[in-house]
């Protein structure tokens, strides 16, 4: 089964095809500000590549996030229209949950936190605890000031690894207090690492409705901050 992953949260976007065995092609671009613009020929060129048509695809894999707002929405809402057209599962796949489960790849125990830039002076934050190779949740995502991050991360009492574009936007300040470089975990989620994790989850039927798969803001928009709104999506 051929299936596509869709990667627009952080400042890369990426796309990829896989099936059962391999990833048969990604690609990566820049974050750009007219992504919607692009996203859908950047889809048509990883499957021309890839030599599969969009009538192969068995299924789609989106980043729901958190992490850029307007990525997320054009990324989703690209997914699920796909998917509706084609009449596929989609299956939206938590930004931290796979940077957590490439990352346990390499720190089999631990404390791990998963590290996205927010607004100035903050960070998305996921936590994780490393157990034999798997990673599990401890905490859902919040938003943090980095200061506080910091002394958390300073009051761990085992060994803490810190992974995540917000661990390379902050790397001066992390790496000292991380027990290893975090450049040897995953710095972006990939489309490929979206793709094969939403292969698995459908394989075992772990499928949700259309509708229910939305982006993971956190924060409202720039939009919503200005006019005073809340985020309710």
């Amino acid at each position: 089964m051929y299936l596509l992953g869709i990667e627009t949260s952080g400042a890369q976007v990426s796309f990829a095809v896989v099936d059962d065995e391999r990833t048969l092609v990604e690609s990566t671009h820049p974050t750009a500000t007219d992504l919607s613009r692009h996203i859908i020929n950047w889809i048509d060129e990883v499957l021309g590549v890839s030599t599969c048509s969009l009538r192969e695809l068995g299924g789609l894999g989106v980043s729901v996030g958190p992490g850029s707002w307007t990525g997320l929405r054009i990324g989703v809402s690209t997914a699920k229209a796909l998917g509706q057209a084609l009449q596929i599962p989609v299956v939206g796949v938590a930004t931290f949950d796979c940077l957590a489960r490439f990352a346990a790849l390499r720190w089999t125990t631990g404390a791990l936190f998963t590290v996205a830039p927010s607004r100035r002076g903050e960070v998305f934050v996921g936590r994780y605890h490393i157990l034999d190779g798997a990673a599990h949740v401890a905490e859902d995502p919040a938003v943090l000031p980095v200061e506080e991050l910091l002394e958390e991360l300073a009051k761990v009492p085992e060994k803490a690894y810190v992974c995540g574009e917000g661990a390379r936007v902050y790397q001066d300040r992390l790496a000292p207090i991380a027990a290893e470089s975090f450049e040897q975990g995953p710095v972006l989620s990939r489309a490929s690492m979206i793709a094969r994790i939403a292969l698995e989850r459908q394989c075992k039927g772990d499928l949700q409705p259309l509708h229910s798969i939305k982006p993971r803001y956190l924060l409202p928009s720039q939009a919503e901050r200005n006019a005073g709104l809340v985020v309710t999506g």
